[in-house]
């Protein structure tokens, strides 16, 4: 991985921790999660994967930062991926 790639994951985790952030400040990221993960615990699929230490630690700082597991933050960030609401500028091979 490239360090301007890198530097880009950092800002796109940046960005999702601001989004989250705003939402815990006005209130809403309560009730936000707690809807989100009613909703997605009839659907979930355990799975093991093999991740870099230092992004399972980026992810863990996030979500302790937000009050939330860091799990469920991956599968956040995972599912905005697929929905088009975050897009790689560059091609994944």
């Amino acid at each position: 991985m490239t360090a301007e790639r890198r530097a880009e994951l950092i800002k796109e985790l940046e960005e999702e921790e601001k989004e989250l952030q705003e939402l815990e400040d006005n209130g809403h990221f309560d009730e936000a999660f707690k809807r989100f993960n009613k909703r997605l615990k009839a659907e979930r699929k355990a799975i093991n994967i093999k991740l870099p230490n230092d992004v399972v630690d980026g992810y863990k700082k996030v979500a302790a930062q937000n009050n939330m597991p860091y799990q469920t933050l991956i599968g956040v960030v995972l599912k905005r991926y697929l929905d088009g609401r975050i897009t790689l500028n560059e091609p994944l091979l």
